[in-house]
């Protein structure tokens, strides 16, 4: 019996295969993209890369389950060198990305072996405004909507504020696919908990505290140990990665436990930005989110730029995508989450850690919530002392500014929470409504 006629290596798998179930980037090699493909044999033949594969001993491996699919049966699932048109260029299974990157080609001289184009951009490397407008761009790859994007986010907060409740409160939602703090959307996926400051006792204490009757996942991966980045910590890394290829979100509690020495002689700056910077680069190349728990300043310095007080230099946060800080002061269950970023919204959000289930949820917007609280104080302050207030009076009772009391004070008589009047010496005297039932004592 003859051989089918099989396509050629380079070209587009629309032709001869199909594909579906894009597992999600996996990172790039000189240039190329590098993916996760299922794919199924039409005809007796093989895609272009799933032949080469064949031929030099680098079959696809069997699918495993996977979730949302159905009617798998024979179709298979592996790595692919991807080209501009979809093309698959090349099957990598059964090899860690940083082994094959002297084995590839850049674009160019694949494209020219195959009659592939090579991706390239207009004007050299450059583009116009017009050319970028008429560009289709992916959405950013979100991990925890508005707030956990693909690159570095940095989790900063005070030491015991509470961030590591709310990084494993954020690793249990989206393995789950329940919204983090009550109030961001997710996109499920695996997680890798890198739990350097805790151990297996602990974690399962915690893990019960905030699971309470529902099962424990079995995506969320802990490990309490791991070599230091400049000490084959990328490799170590980069090769559990390839063995979860599912796994989308690493978190790694506390991040500066996984930096080497600094021997303080050089630029701050630029030491921390070089090595954020380097972890940064690594979660954009694999596709992934890295979500590194820091520490706060001691001194927090409110004065200065928000960003100020995230411990290092500018450079910590200069390097991440994102920035979140985590701030409560002690033996208050309420606090803030401030979070800006590149591709985030700039937010303050009011947050209340609830010890009882060790959770912590979003209230609302922080200046609104500080709006309806200091709302409630003046209306407290009348009610329990029964009769009409100056301004001055208001503010002293308050301990607050006389020009801020006084500004808050005719915003609530215009939303008709209070009602003024002149005493005999011309001054505000403001009061609740006192035949309205919120007023009555």
């Amino acid at each position: 019996m003859d051989a089918p006629n099989c396509a050629a290596i380079g070209e587009p798998i629309a032709q001869n295969v199909e594909a579906r179930g894009m597992m999600g980037a996996a990172g790039s090699v000189k240039g190329w993209m590098i993916d996760h493909r299922l794919i199924k044999l039409q005809n007796g033949c093989p895609a272009g890369p799933a032949q080469w594969g064949a031929a030099q001993g680098h079959a696809a491996a069997p699918i495993q389950t996977t979730t949302g699919m159905s009617d798998l049966a024979g179709w298979e699932w592996g790595l692919f060198v991807v080209g501009p048109n979809g093309e698959l260029v090349r099957q990598i299974d059964g090899k860690a990305l940083h082994e094959i990157e002297d084995e590839i080609d850049a674009p160019e001289k694949v494209a020219a072996a195959h009659e592939v184009a090579a991706p390239a951009t207009p004007n050299g490397g450059g583009v116009t405004a017009a050319e970028l407008m008429a560009m289709e761009l992916p959405d950013p790859q979100w991990i925890v909507r508005s707030l956990i994007v693909a690159g570095l986010t940095i989790l900063a907060g005070a030491p015991k504020v509470g961030k590591s409740w709310a990084a494993l409160q954020t690793a249990l939602a989206v393995t789950r696919g329940a919204s983090v703090f009550d109030h961001f959307a997710v996109d499920p996926s695996e997680v890798l908990y890198i739990a350097l400051e805790d151990n297996d006792r602990r974690m399962k204490r915690r893990l019960k505290k905030l699971l309470g009757d529902k099962p424990a996942p079995q995506g969320l991966h802990f490990e309490w140990q791991w070599p230091r980045l400049d000490n084959d910590g990328f490799d170590a890394l980069r090769d559990w990665l390839d063995a979860h290829p599912q796994v989308k979100l690493v978190i790694i509690d506390t991040v500066q436990r996984l930096r080497g020495p600094v021997n303080g002689r050089g630029n701050a700056y630029q030491e921390d930005y070089a090595w954020f910077g380097e972890l940064q680069r690594f979660a954009l190349e694999r596709g992934i989110a890295i979500v590194g728990v820091h520490h706060l300043r001691k001194s927090l310095g409110l004065d200065g730029d928000v960003l100020d007080q995230v411990s290092g230099s500018v450079g910590v946060s200069g390097a991440a995508d994102t920035v979140i800080l985590l701030r409560r002061s002690r033996a208050q269950p309420d606090g803030t989450l401030f979070i800006t970023g590149r591709d985030v919204e700039e937010a303050e959000l009011s947050i209340r850690f609830d010890r009882d289930t060790a959770q912590w949820s979003v209230l609302g917007d922080a200046a609104a919530v500080r709006m309806s609280e200091e709302r409630k104080e003046v209306i407290d302050l009348l009610k329990s002392e029964g009769r009409p207030m100056t301004i001055k009076e208001i503010a002293l009772s308050l301990d607050g500014k006389e020009d801020n009391i006084k500004r808050l004070l005719y915003r609530m008589k215009k939303d008709g929470e209070l009602v003024a009047q002149m005493n005999s010496a011309r001054r505000a005297m403001f009061d609740i409504p006192r035949g309205d039932p919120s007023g009555s004592n």
